[in-house]
């Protein structure tokens, strides 16, 4: 429970921390200027996750300071289920889109969002490219790990990020957030009537 814990919080609150530049940029990056304005985004985004050719997808909303996040989960090695989360008026809620009854609910404390810092990423340089026929400026990043990472806009509007990395091990890993609609209909953030609150002894074994 811990391990999904994290993992669902790491992914929705990632929009807000995508990026964490080096000053060893010359002039503040888009990249930094649109972080500065994300509370004020409403964000629909596809998030695409690859390990090895092996895929996982998710769909994160931000709207309003509230956010939401649907993703596939493995119950084992061959099963999967899909798992929605929903932060707002701090809480932390959980359930099956499937059944989006009953409800996990849990206060959020500072504790909780306590997760592995975001890799401080190192400004390499900033150039155009052009895709299907429209023209992106693109910045381009790197950290300790060799990693790249790429952020695409048209003009100041973030439009997606790419990020791949090879391993000491040879595993190759890539990610992509695609920003979709700037447009998020409210029921998104709708949350089950019924929601079960823990006792503070059952937080202590989700969140520790």
């Amino acid at each position: 429970m811990k391990k999904l814990t994290c993992i669902t919080l790491a992914a929705t609150i990632f929009i807000m921390s995508v990026f964490s530049v080096s000053a060893f940029a010359q002039e503040q990056t888009r990249t930094e200027k649109w972080i500065q304005n994300v509370d004020d985004y409403e964000i629909e985004a596809k998030i695409t996750n690859s390990i090895n050719g092996e895929k996982s997808d998710a769909k994160m909303y931000v709207k309003n300071g509230d956010f939401a996040i649907i993703c596939d989960f493995p119950l084992s090695s061959y099963i999967t289920t899909k798992i929605k989360v929903i932060i707002k008026d701090g809480y932390f809620y959980m359930f099956s889109p499937y059944f989006p009854f009953v409800s996990l609910k849990v206060e959020l404390t500072d504790d909780m969002l306590i997760i592995p810092e975001t890799e401080e990423l190192i400004y390499i340089q900033s150039y155009e490219e052009q895709i299907d026929s429209i023209t992106y400026y693109v910045e381009e990043f790197t950290n300790e790990y060799n990693a790249i990472t790429k952020s695409y806009f048209l003009g100041d509007n973030l439009v997606k990020t790419e990020s791949e990395l090879t391993d000491e091990y040879g595993n190759y890993e890539s990610s992509v957030i695609e920003i979709v609609s700037h447009k998020v209909k409210n029921s998104v953030f709708f949350v089950p009537l019924f929601s079960i609150e823990p006792s503070p002894g059952d937080i202590s074994l989700i969140s520790g």
